[in-house]
């Protein structure tokens, strides 16, 4: 389930009758799985740059767009964009709205350009899924960046084992050179002790023997 989260390629705008500021009207709904409050809002502002300026009204929680340039949904001067959301767990679902200035966009009254509408909110969509999988994508490019900083330690302290057992090897035939050293010391000194008994119990003799004969 490495991707399950990801915006699906199929999915298509929806249309329904939805409450906001002007009173309820004609919307284009898509639901855009993995996208949270911030990325929906940074997506659209992003988006519609190209189109218009877009202010938030706080009170309804909406955005909207003042002096719009959409030629190919309208070309009414007064156009007007709203997007309102609703954020889920793992989810948001977005409503947009485009009044012309005389009414809200819809299938009914406005054929071509709710066909047309409805195109611009999939292109949006699919900037949604772009920021989605991005954001994944960095998510992800942190994760392996840790698991290498992690590799590389481990394999430093590989690096320090190896080094270890090479100290230790180093010591290990030096000990052993220096018990062969050792014994043969040990040899020569026995020797050497050997010869200083036999010159001392030489003495002890000479000592005794005083005054005997």
């Amino acid at each position: 389930m490495l991707l399950g989260f990801f915006l699906s390629a199929n999915s298509q705008v929806t249309e329904d009758i939805v409450r906001m500021s002007q009173g309820e009207h004609n919307a284009y709904i898509i639901t855009m799985e993995g996208a949270d409050r911030k990325m929906v809002e940074k997506t659209w502002k992003d988006y519609m740059k190209e189109y218009g300026k877009v202010k938030h009204d706080k009170k309804s929680k909406e955005y909207y767009s003042v002096k719009t340039d959409i030629p190919f949904v309208s070309r009414s001067e007064n156009l007007q964009v709203f997007l309102k959301y609703e954020e889920r767990r793992g989810q948001t679902t977005g409503y947009i709205f485009f009044y012309d200035g005389s009414g809200f966009v819809n299938p009914d009254d406005y054929p071509d350009e709710s066909l047309q509408a409805e195109k611009f909110v999939e292109e949006y969509y699919y900037e949604v899924e772009k920021y989605v999988i991005n954001k994944f994508l960095e998510d992800e490019e942190d994760k392996l960046k840790d698991l290498e900083k992690d590799l590389t330690k481990l394999e430093g302290k590989h690096r320090d084992y190896e080094n270890d057992i090479e100290k230790y090897e180093k010591k290990i035939v030096e000990a052993e050179e220096n018990i062969e050293k050792n014994l043969k010391e040990q040899d020569d000194m026995r020797y050497a002790v050997e010869k200083q008994r036999q010159q001392v119990e030489a003495v002890i003799e000479k000592l005794n023997s005083v005054g005997k004969n």
